[in-house]
């Protein structure tokens, strides 16, 4: 069924957003820990902070992505409602994830 191709396609860029985060969390808390030990024009420091930036452009775009998908499904979701009468199996895990408290911390807007 399409909506749960759909759906899964929202958790697995979901999963994704989240590995970023982490990612991003890392790169950040290890330039923090270098500049503290190194000067500014130090290469590592200098491909931490390139590595981060391209780590929070990768994660715009899927967060864009992310946002399409969901608004596709939507739609997708009120029709397979309407023609079973009931909800789909995977609501559930679409709900889950658009929870205020789950949304992916990309770190975007930090320093």
């Amino acid at each position: 069924m399409k909506f749960d191709r759909v759906v899964s396609a929202l958790l697995v860029t979901y999963g994704h957003l989240q590995l970023l985060a982490d990612e991003i969390s890392q790169t950040t808390q290890r330039i923090s820990e270098l500049r503290g030990h190194v000067g500014r024009n130090d290469r590592r420091l200098r491909t931490l902070e390139t590595r981060l930036a391209s780590l929070k452009r990768r994660a715009a775009s899927i967060q864009q992505q992310f946002a399409l998908t969901e608004e596709m499904a939507l739609p997708l979701l009120k029709s397979y409602q309407s023609l079973t009468g009931t909800p789909s199996p995977m609501k559930a895990l679409l709900l889950e994830s658009a929870a205020p408290d789950s949304q992916p911390k990309t770190g975007a807007s930090r320093g």
